[in-house]
C-alpha cells in the first residue's frame, strides 16, 4: 500500500511539474536551445524533477534522507549546473559591472534571471557545509564568470555573483536546519 501511496505522490508531481514547466518556464527558458525543441530532455527533466519532489516529500514525511540518493542528486545538479554556466550563450560575450544590477532588472519587471540565479545556487549552498567550502564554491563560481567572459560562453556579471551569493547563503541556511531535522544515513 505505501508503493502505491509513493506512486500516487511520484504521478502527481510529475504533472505539477509538467503544468509549471509549460505554463511558466517554457517561454522565459525558450532563449536556451534545450528548452521545448527537444521532446526527450523536457521529458527527461520532468521525470528526475518528479522523482526529486517525491524523494523530497517522503524524506520530510520519514525524517530520513539516505546519502546515496543525496549523491546522485548532487551529480545530476552538478552536470546541470554546469551546462547552465558553459554551454547555455556560446558565442555570448559582454559584461556588467554594477553589483546590483539583479535588482534593477527585477525593478524593470524582468525578474526571471535574477530569479533562477538565486534558485539554481541554493542546491550548491546546501553541499557547502563549512565556510571554507562556501568560500570555495564563490571563488569557483567567480572563475566561471571569468571564463564565460573569456571564452565567449557568456557574460560577466557581478549582479550575477551577487544572486549566487544570496542563493548559496539560503541553500547553507536551509542545510543548517536540515541537519537537525533528518536522519542522515
Amino acid at each position: 500500500m505505501k508503493k502505491i501511496g509513493y506512486l500516487l505522490v511520484y504521478v502527481f508531481y510529475f504533472f505539477l511539474f509538467r503544468w509549471i514547466y509549460m505554463d511558466f518556464l517554457y517561454l522565459p527558458l525558450s532563449i536556451f536551445p534545450f528548452a521545448g525543441e527537444d521532446f526527450l530532455l523536457v521529458f527527461s527533466i520532468n521525470i528526475i524533477a518528479a522523482f526529486f519532489l517525491t524523494y523530497i516529500s517522503i524524506a520530510l514525511w520519514t525524517k530520513k534522507l539516505h546519502k546515496p540518493v543525496i549523491y546522485i542528486f548532487a551529480s545530476i545538479y552538478m552536470l546541470f549546473l554546469i551546462y547552465l554556466l558553459f554551454f547555455k550563450s556560446i558565442g555570448v560575450r559582454g559584461y556588467d559591472l554594477n553589483p546590483l544590477s539583479f535588482l534593477i532588472d527585477i525593478y524593470n519587471g524582468d525578474s526571471f534571471i535574477p530569479f533562477m540565479n538565486i534558485l539554481f545556487l541554493i542546491p550548491l549552498g546546501c553541499l557547502c557545509s563549512t565556510k571554507k567550502k562556501m568560500r570555495l564554491a564563490m571563488v569557483c563560481l567567480f572563475s566561471a564568470e571569468v571564463i564565460q567572459y573569456i571564452f565567449y560562453l557568456g557574460f560577466f556579471d557581478l549582479g550575477d555573483l551577487l544572486a549566487n551569493y544570496i542563493g548559496l547563503m539560503i541553500g547553507k541556511m536551509l542545510a543548517d536546519k536540515a541537519i537537525h531535522y533528518f536522519d542522515i544515513h
